[in-house]
């Protein structure tokens, strides 16, 4: 489940009735490509896009609902135009993922940021960005992504080592994510040369998937484990069987991963980039390291592999400040508070 989703349903609750316009407003739509440069094909993409924003807002209009929340769209300034054109009195734009929430040129940007009741972001990072590209500091909100708090691992921690064939008491890396290059997954591989009997596991699919799994064969073979996509309760095994969790992403918005793997008192080695400082801090709950830098990773992966002790503190800090941090209750509590009050509307 998406933090989307698991936003959705949570705010699914006596008082709140949540419309999922991704199902509903948008079911065979597909995506708009930049507008190109003959004049008769951008004649052809404004009409296409007025089509677009009309039917939206004729859905919208049709639900009437309080609130319009719009997250990461493809076309924000179209969505939050059709909210407009539906008389929603309050239309917010949350964004989880890397880049600009006001993408386009500097028109739209700008129409974007006066549509917007407010813009809902997971970093002071990217609310910072968004003010230099013109968004009003009074319409930026920071909400970081929460995840639930996971029961007991119990024997969790032996069954998912056997079911995967893990030593049980060896040194276990997991990492998850998109199997992408941008991910880094091919820097992790590269350092099992130099850490004698560490095992990695890789949770994820992706038009990598094939490569890495090439190179994990020629640099370390038999000590990489491509697991495939896990659904939650399979993943939070393999988070119960691990010591600690590495994903050098180049580039990331927040992390949600690494407050995952914080719950389950998982220390992380990241890459010190905008978004994942956030959620890691080095020293404290795991250890950042310059982006691409193998030698680097290679190095802080080897010093929690011998000192074990450092391992378990950095795992302890992570769980306190993820609990205390970034649970789905305070991510929802704050998204009430934001999307703002419920109306009071006389029964039917």
């Amino acid at each position: 489940m998406t933090v989307l989703e698991a936003l959705a349903a949570r705010l699914a609750m006596p008082g709140w009735e949540v419309l999922p316009g991704w199902q509903l407003a948008e079911p065979a739509e597909g995506r708009l490509r930049r507008p190109p440069h003959g004049p008769f094909q951008r004649v052809w993409w404004s009409l296409q896009a007025t089509g677009q924003v009309l039917r939206r807002a004729w859905w919208i209009a049709r639900h009437r609902p309080d609130v319009v929340s719009i997250h990461a769209a493809d076309r924000p300034a179209m969505c939050l135009l059709a909210a407009r054109l539906a008389l929603t009195r309050r239309c917010y734009l949350s964004w989880h993922t890397s880049g600009t929430p006001l993408p386009g040129p500097k028109l739209l940007r700008r129409l974007a940021a006066r549509l917007a009741s407010g813009v809902i972001l997971v970093s002071p990072e990217a609310a910072a960005q968004a003010e230099r590209e013109g968004m009003p500091s009074r319409k930026v909100l920071c909400i970081a992504p929460g995840v639930p708090i996971p029961p007991p691992h119990g024997d969790a921690h032996a069954r998912a080592r056997a079911a995967y064939c893990l030593p049980p008491d060896g040194f276990v890396l997991l990492s998850a994510g998109r199997l992408v290059e941008a991910k880094g997954f091919s820097d992790l591989i590269r350092t099992l040369p130099d850490l004698p009997d560490a095992r990695l596991v890789v949770a994820g699919e992706g038009p990598e998937k094939e490569t890495l799994r090439m190179l994990a064969e020629s640099l370390a073979p038999g000590r990489v484990v491509f697991s495939g996509w896990l659904d939650r309760r399979a993943l939070d095994g393999l988070y119960a069987a691990a010591d600690v969790f590495v994903l050098p992403s180049r580039r990331d918005a927040f992390g949600t991963v690494y407050i995952e793997a914080a719950m389950h008192g998982l220390p992380s080695v990241a890459c010190d980039v905008d978004g994942v400082r956030e959620t890691v801090l080095h020293g404290q709950t795991g250890l950042l390291v310059p982006a691409g830098d193998v030698a680097a990773l290679t190095v802080a992966l080897g010093q929690l592999q011998r000192d074990r002790s450092l391992l378990r503190s950095l795992g302890e800090a992570a769980r306190e400040r993820a609990i205390r941090e970034f649970t789905e209750d305070r991510m929802v509590s704050e998204y009430q508070r934001a999307l703002g009050p419920q109306p009071r509307r006389p029964a039917p």
